[in-house]
């Protein structure tokens, strides 16, 4: 096993002012948001887990194409099955330290991010206990569909995964059927990494969100690290070993309890910016209005059929009720 490399501190780079840029945004709900990558499906759990946990790869919403993150590259054989991903050794699981360095707390590396404990994240996803909602996509991978049937996955269970830790920065997946499209698929954040030890923890178990909150040291392993346990502060990572992009340093998250109330902090200009999607745009002032801009989620909407149902085993069955969808009415009743 090659020598772990020793973490070297990177402070933020400071504006011309010397200042820190601070971006202070809000989430309209009273309390923060489910952040386990296996179990949420919270927007606002999805967007702060993107900041807070490494993914395999990331997917560049300005260029549309996936890019390398914790896997540095890849290479696809067994005509398109098998997947080997070879990881960086300079990511680590992080907790703030109470050193500082102009101003900025210093991340504490706790150890690198490995292949395992991307392992361990998707034999969690597969597993039905976890209740993983995006857990079909992965049916890809082999054994995973399996694993998802069985009402309680033992271990051994879990080890049919077709997912294996060649070594710390060598990954192996192995799929049922070529799929261009599964790099993609790693960018997901169902697919992001958890610390093994934190579920062994029998104090811990499952619930390490709560116990988070209730003063545990939340691991995180992205570009950004929440600095207490009320989730309300992000900091930049400062032993993040990938250029940033941007300049933002620190993000206050404000728990608002309505839209009203958001929108009138940002007219005070107590916020940078706000999701106006729930906002009446007819009763805001002009000056206001200047100032929206739509950003497309790039999401799809879709019904699917079970599979398994008596019913809609049959195609021309599924054909009869595609068929019979207006789907013009449809959008209108769900979207006006």
């Amino acid at each position: 096993m090659e020598a772990t490399p020793e973490p070297t501190a990177i402070p933020s780079p400071a504006p011309e002012e010397d200042e820190k840029v601070i971006l202070d945004i809000s989430f309209v709900r009273e309390s923060p948001p489910n952040i386990d990558p296996q179990v949420t499906n919270d927007p606002d759990g999805i967007d702060l887990i993107e900041n807070l946990f490494v993914g395999l790869t990331r997917y560049n919403h300005l260029t549309n194409q996936v890019e390398p993150a914790l896997a540095k590259e890849w290479d696809v054989a067994g005509n398109g099955r098998s997947w080997t991903f070879y990881l960086r050794d300079d990511i680590f699981w992080v907790k703030p330290s109470e050193e500082t360095i102009d101003g900025f707390v210093i991340a504490e590396a706790v150890r690198p991010v490995v292949a395992s404990d991307i392992v361990f994240a998707i034999q969690r996803a597969c597993a039905r206990e976890t209740n993983t909602p995006g857990a079909f996509i992965l049916f890809l991978i082999e054994g995973c569909e399996a694993v998802q049937q069985l009402a309680s996955a033992t271990p051994a269970d879990l080890e049919n995964v077709g997912v294996q830790a060649l070594n710390d920065t060598t990954l192996q997946i192995n799929l049922v059927k070529p799929a261009a499209h599964f790099l993609t698929i790693t960018s997901m954040w169902f697919m992001r990494p958890l610390p093994r030890e934190l579920f062994e923890d029998e104090a811990i178990g499952d619930d390490w969100q709560a116990a988070v909150q209730d003063e545990t040291p939340l691991l995180t392993s992205g570009s950004f690290m929440f600095l207490d346990s009320t989730l309300t502060t992000l900091q930049r990572n400062t032993l993040w070993p990938i250029p940033f992009q941007g300049n933002v340093q620190l993000v206050n998250i404000n728990y608002l309890t309505d839209d009203d109330l958001a929108l009138s902090l940002w007219e005070a200009k107590s916020l940078d910016m706000i999701d106006a999607t729930a906002v009446d745009l007819f009763d805001v002032a002009d000056s206001t209005l200047q100032q929206t801009a739509v950003v497309s989620q790039q999401t799809l909407f879709y019904l699917n059929f079970d599979f398994n149902s008596g019913i809609f085993r049959e195609s021309t069955v599924r054909q009869a009720f595609a068929a019979a969808i207006d789907r013009e009415a449809l959008g209108e009743a769900i979207y006006g």
